[in-house]
């Protein structure tokens, strides 16, 4: 599958870019595409890009081959039996994601549905956008948003690059644009935790040992083995004690239920676990007279 990179603009009349620019926009199109790659075809095939031939004048043009090779051994050990898309057609597909984020103007959606079809139905400010199970899957790639950041950066940092497109194929729509009013769209929104487990819930005492009505609630207890933050959920609690029905004093135990949760931070590729307070089933203040008998 050949295609073209394309820069155009003012400081590129000479024909001319800088490497730094171009060495990020080739390795950007090198990561988009095999992250597209690993995604549609699940680690059966590997892909391959490389710069082929000369430089093109006219604006700033380089000459690019998409190669995919079949992984014959996962082929034969595999029980997926979905064909294994073509370099033409994971090409498309990652391209396809681009009206996407054009239309969301780099946001997210306000609402999705997933259609009887098995399309995807996303909508913003009014207006709604259908699009293929595949090019919403590759949507929700950071990796892949992330690549497309790193390839339109010349874009956005240059004053005289004003738009770079992809042009693949013999026919007149096979051609992808992204100018600089839209570049910022492409910036990669930092990726949420991803909640991977319930650990556990189950009921016990605690101390408080600090409390903030900030960072939604998080508190910091002791259970008598381990001191731990948690986020206090009981919004009934809450509300009683902003009327001041209920108040603390230092040694107050509460009856909680807690339940625990485990994250997966996909950028720094680590784990975090959450503890949030369901319900706080008593409150027992701390004694304030000796126990003599």
């Amino acid at each position: 599958m050949q295609f073209k990179l394309i820069f155009d603009g003012d400081s590129l009349s000479n024909h001319e870019i800088s490497p730094r620019d171009l060495s990020t926009a080739l390795l950007a199109i090198d990561d988009l595409l095999k992250e597209a790659n690993h995604i549609l075809n699940k680690g059966r095939a590997r892909v391959d890009v490389k710069v082929k031939g000369s430089f093109e004048t006219g604006c700033f043009k380089i000459n690019l081959v998409l190669s995919l090779y079949d992984q014959l051994k996962d082929l034969l050990t595999s029980n997926d039996t979905e064909a294994i898309l073509n370099a033409g057609e994971i090409l498309t597909l990652c391209l396809s994601t681009i009206p996407v984020i054009k239309f969301l103007k780099g946001g997210i959606p306000e609402k999705i549905y997933e259609n009887s079809d098995g399309t995807f139905s996303i909508s913003k400010a009014a207006k709604q956008m259908k699009i293929e199970k595949k090019t919403y899957d590759l949507y929700k790639s950071y990796k892949l948003r992330k690549s497309f950041e790193n390839l339109v950066s010349p874009v956005v940092e240059h004053p005289g690059i004003q738009d770079v497109a992809i042009e693949y194929g013999s026919k007149p729509d096979n051609y992808s644009i992204i100018n600089k009013e839209e570049a910022s769209y492409f910036k990669c929104p930092e990726p949420g935790e991803e909640k991977i487990d319930d650990l556990a819930r189950f009921e016990t005492s605690v101390n408080i040992i600090n409390l903030s009505f900030k960072e939604g609630n998080k508190w910091y207890v002791n259970d008598g083995q381990s001191s731990f933050y948690a986020i206090v959920e009981d919004t009934s609690f809450l509300q009683k004690i902003d009327s001041r029905e209920i108040s603390f004093a230092k040694g107050d135990i509460l009856r909680v239920q807690i339940r625990r949760e485990q994250f997966y931070n996909k950028v720094n590729n680590s784990l975090k676990t959450e503890n949030f307070i369901e319900k706080v089933m008593r409150h027992t203040q701390a004694p304030t007279n000796l126990s003599l008998f």
